[in-house]
């Protein structure tokens, strides 16, 4: 895994959990829409470089959990509430964190799972 200092580069933790809190607050992930993600990493990171990779990433992320939650849910990683939406604790959002930032986006899908988050869940 990369070390804190490398992921601090791509979108430090502190701003990226502040940005995942606003995006799942906004409803249900599957129905977020792409095109108001990209604008508010732009407007809200105008001055970054990396901005147009964040957008990206932090997007493909949420798809990624997307597809991921039923099986979160059923494992206890993340609680569904009573209106359907999910409930994500701190110790799982820092997991899904440093997972999204260890491999390259090509291989999320063969990497990160509900077995790895909960190995990461609990070296924490």
């Amino acid at each position: 895994m990369p070390t804190p200092e490398e992921l601090s580069r791509q979108h430090p933790l502190d701003e990226w959990l502040g940005d995942f809190d606003y995006w799942v607050s906004r409803g249900a992930i599957g129905s977020i829409d792409v095109l108001p993600v990209v604008a508010y990493f732009h407007k809200k990171y105008a001055e970054n470089p990396l901005c147009a990779k964040m957008s990206e990433t932090f997007w493909n992320s949420l798809q990624l959990l997307d597809v991921l939650l039923p099986d979160l849910f059923a494992a206890g990683l993340v609680k569904k509430e009573a209106n359907g939406s999910a409930s994500f604790p701190t110790p799982f959002k820092c997991a899904f964190y440093r997972a999204i930032f260890s491999w390259p986006e090509s291989g999320w899908r063969e990497n990160i799972d509900v077995a790895l988050l909960s190995r990461a869940i609990g070296e924490q």
